[in-house]
């Protein structure tokens, strides 16, 4: 999928997301209608419950929408069915989970190897494309460590490194600091600061603190399953 100039990388049109069954239907999106470019780093904030979560999953092709379209990279993905949206979801998102989602008996390294695994990348290139993102993640003296021989902060930025690996046009980044000490949070904010500012990715961050989204540039907030602001820096 390519993203022709002037089309957002994506987009929402009036998004609906209902679970349950008829008669005991929760509505967890009302109404959701908003683009996003390329190179943008949004923060979407938002209380537990107040529907964050599910538009996370629904952008990261983890779920679907109840009514309405969602388009990427200008193409109306709203019907696709699960292999097409897998497809889309391991070339283009990558992902950093608040619980870093590492593998617990696996290097660093192998860690940060995984998704070029899935994408059929030749293994002579492997070690290669890994060694250098974690280096980029100052983390060459922990190549062959277990992410129980490294801190909070060291495991994101290994989970930082694998949601690179791929060169992905998006990466997601739910609650990214929840488990980290200040410090450590900071850090991966600076992280995420320079892949956007430095070299152009777009970030789309999930939290409900309020001095994280500030790192962002524009901050959509989100409150019983609607959008009652978004807001860019200026």
């Amino acid at each position: 999928m390519k993203t022709h100039q002037n089309i957002p990388l994506i987009e929402l049109k009036n998004v609906k997301k209902i679970y349950g069954l008829e008669g005991a239907e929760t509505t967890a999106l009302k109404d959701i209608s908003f683009s996003i470019n390329s190179g943008e780093f949004i923060a979407i904030i938002g209380h537990s419950g107040s529907g964050k979560s599910t538009l996370m999953n629904i952008i990261g092709f983890l779920d679907t929408v109840s009514h309405g379209n969602y388009y990427f990279k200008g193409e109306n993905i709203t019907n696709f069915n699960e292999n097409q949206l897998a497809e889309i979801r391991n070339k283009e998102i990558g992902f950093v989970f608040q619980s870093f989602n590492l593998l617990a008996r696996t290097t660093a390294l192998d860690n940060v190897k995984m998704p070029l695994i899935y994408a059929n990348v030749p293994e002579s290139q492997q070690n290669e494309r890994a060694q250098k993102m974690l280096i980029m993640m100052g983390l060459e003296h922990r190549l062959h460590h277990m992410p129980n021989q490294l801190s909070g902060g060291q495991q994101q930025r290994v989970a930082i490194s694998r949601a690179l690996i791929n060169q992905p046009s998006l990466i997601l980044a739910d609650e990214p600091t929840g488990n980290l000490d200040s410090h450590s949070g900071d850090e991966v904010m600076k992280i995420f600061n320079r892949l956007n500012k430095e070299e152009g990715h777009t970030i789309i961050l999930v939290t409900h603190e309020k001095n994280i989204a500030a790192h962002a540039e524009r901050i959509i907030t989100i409150l019983d399953g609607k959008i009652i602001s978004d807001e860019r820096k200026s």
